[in-house]
């Protein structure tokens, strides 16, 4: 009985925002799945402040952040958070300005009236917090290799997703490929968020899978690429990931790119981050005789060998 109530235990989470932001949708979220929420303003009198805040931060098992155009106090709210360590996911208001020192950051933009859109982040980042908390067991990865391809009725959509690409590569344009790369996290039922049409921080979108989060960890950003890509534009778009992936919270990266001419390009050899690079055209190719899970995996141990 000890066990079980270890299990059922209720979550904790420290939710911040300005006074003017809407946070019924991100409550009815965590309430959903059975998670507490609280703020700052639920204090003591004779306790100042900072005391306050670093209590209640060490109380929560993770917190999330809304940065809104008015966001002073949950600026620094993040950096407290981010120095005593407590997990974090900041979701940045469409109308909000991005400020520069959360660039560096896991961050994602957000209608905060899109119930969908919060709904997937928030339970991709809340699956990665108890996780965490759960032990590894030696069979695990055996297990994750129980089911090495995708049905037929995916397979079907993957098929029509890559003569898509091949159709795009001719004479399509970036905002078609990112919409096909989406599509292919729907169809094999990834986890994700869309962050392809907030500010250009250096990802497009941000990936949370459960097989792989024990592995490798979670999340995976994800960047795509379109047209005539010169190995200068290549370089560039790898440097800019990888200075991401090493400056958030992020364990790996994938970048998702297509040339028009139908070059391929080979990033130079990084496991700390993990960052891969696909041809888009390659990556559904590989989905269709595999698994996200095992192209992820058998990219990393590619890497590790040298090849």
């Amino acid at each position: 009985m000890k066990s079980r109530n270890k299990m059922d235990r209720k979550y904790k989470c420290y939710l911040s925002a300005s006074y003017d932001a809407d946070l019924s949708l991100i409550k009815s979220v965590l309430a959903e799945n059975n998670i507490e929420t609280f703020d700052l303003y639920d204090f003591s009198i004779g306790s100042s402040i900072q005391e306050i805040l670093k209590r209640k931060l060490r109380q929560a098992d993770f917190a999330v952040f809304v940065v809104s155009k008015d966001s002073k106090s949950v600026l620094y709210e993040i950096g407290v958070c981010e120095g005593i360590g407590k997990p974090s996911l900041i979701i940045i208001d469409r109308e909000a300005s991005l400020p520069f020192y959360i660039e560096n950051k896991l961050s994602l933009t957000a209608n905060l009236n899109d119930k969908a859109f919060l709904k997937m982040t928030l339970l991709g980042f809340i699956d990665e917090i108890k996780a965490k908390r759960k032990p590894i067991k030696k069979n695990e990865k055996s297990a994750d290799k129980s089911s090495e391809t995708y049905s037929s009725d995916t397979k079907g959509v993957l098929n029509s997703l890559l003569e898509q690409t091949k159709s795009i590569r001719e004479v399509g344009h970036g905002k078609e490929l990112e919409y096909v790369i989406e599509e292919i996290f729907k169809t094999i039922n990834l986890k994700y968020a869309d962050n392809s049409k907030g500010p250009d921080i250096g990802i497009d979108f941000a990936l949370w899978s459960n097989k792989l989060g024990r592995i490798i960890g979670n999340p995976i950003i994800v960047e795509a690429k379109f047209g005539e890509l010169s190995d200068d534009i290549f370089k560039k778009a790898e440097y800019q990931i990888k200075k991401f992936a090493e400056s958030s919270d992020a364990k790996a990266a994938l970048l998702l790119y297509l040339d028009k001419t139908g070059k391929r390009y080979k990033v130079q050899s990084s496991l700390d981050p993990l960052i891969i690079a696909y041809d888009t055209e390659d990556f559904i190719k590989d989905l269709l005789a595999s698994t996200f899970e095992n192209v992820i995996l058998t990219s990393r141990n590619k890497i590790a060998h040298g090849h």
